[in-house]
């Protein structure tokens, strides 16, 4: 007879003994990691693996591991929800350390409660003859007779060296300052560049039943991106990744389920739709519409790429 199938140990790695995995256990990252892209990094690797499981006999546990990993990359990549996370888990898991830290008590041995021997007998003492006078040489210096010169001028130098300053931290701190300056520069010629090219873009359309997330345009767009879900969002809704190259924006109208949406000509495009049946289109001119159809299930995570194809 046959073990039931346990996904978080064949696939992850994690035995009974750990599940249900607290958030950084199940992306199999050290706890209380703070580097956000170790974190995106590792979500990123195993949704990618439980995508390709999730069409097999097991669908129905890749699915259900694909959106745990989906919340805990969501929660972990937001500083409020992270400090939140990781107050909660120490609160956890410090009793456990206390009680492993705690050192065993000594037990006292019958050997040290057994009854102790009487004294001796008192005796008159004898009384010791005075100490005969000891004189000091340890202090007797020997002369300078000028024979070795050498070895009495190293002998009146001092025994220390003064260390040189450490210029290496003060360097690195303002070397560091300027770059930080440098990079705000940048970004902030960037967004007027943007902002000049674009004028009349208004902010996204709220009255929909898309919920758009963007990263700012300065963004790496081969990172999976993080989502930025708004207050009070229906839970159990889909969430659309958009793989779009930024040279194929240019000039381009995105329509979800037939409603104009914005989007920002760089970085990633993630999107809250509501469960059932979805449609996406992309339109260039010079291009060929791109038209995809989606039945999504409540919190499912679907990544699209979407390729332009120019018309003969």
């Amino acid at each position: 007879m046959s073990k039931e199938f346990d996904p978080y140990y064949k696939w992850l790695g994690i035995p009974p003994k750990d599940q249900p995995p607290h958030h950084y256990r199940l992306l199999g990252i050290e706890v209380f990691e703070p580097d956000v892209e170790v974190i995106d990094a590792a979500a990123n690797r195993l949704m990618a693996y439980l995508q390709d499981l999730s069409h097999g006999e097991d669908a129905a546990a890749a699915q259900k591991i694909l959106n745990e990993i989906s919340s805990a990359r969501v929660c972990l990549l937001d500083k409020k929800r992270k400090t939140d996370y990781d107050t909660r888990l120490k609160a956890k898991t410090q009793p456990q350390r206390r009680l492993a830290k705690a050192a065993p008590v000594a037990v006292a041995s019958p050997a040290s409660q057994a009854p102790k021997p009487p004294p001796p007998p008192a005796t008159t003492p004898a009384i010791a003859p005075p100490p005969s006078p000891v004189f000091r040489t340890a202090d007797v210096r020997p002369l300078n007779t000028g024979t070795n010169q050498a070895d009495n001028d190293r002998d009146e130098q001092p025994r220390y060296r003064k260390r040189k300053p450490n210029v290496v931290v003060p360097i690195l701190v303002v070397s560091l300052a300027v770059v930080g300056i440098i990079v705000a520069g940048v970004a902030l010629l960037s967004d007027r560049k943007r902002q000049a090219a674009n004028p009349d873009a208004g902010p996204p359309n709220t009255n929909t039943r898309v919920q758009v997330s963007t990263t700012p345009s300065n963004a790496n767009p081969n990172r999976t991106p993080v989502d930025n879900t708004p207050q009070g969002f229906i839970p159990d809704s889909a969430t659309l990744d958009l793989q779009w190259r930024p040279n194929d924006r240019k000039a381009a109208t995105l329509t979800i389920n037939g409603e104009k949406t914005n989007f920002e000509p760089t970085g990633f495009l993630t999107f809250k739709v509501l469960p059932g049946e979805n449609e996406i289109k992309v339109t260039r001119k010079g291009f060929k519409p791109f038209v995809r159809k989606l039945d999504l299930r409540p919190g499912q995570y679907e990544r699209i790429e979407v390729k332009l194809e120019k018309q003969p």
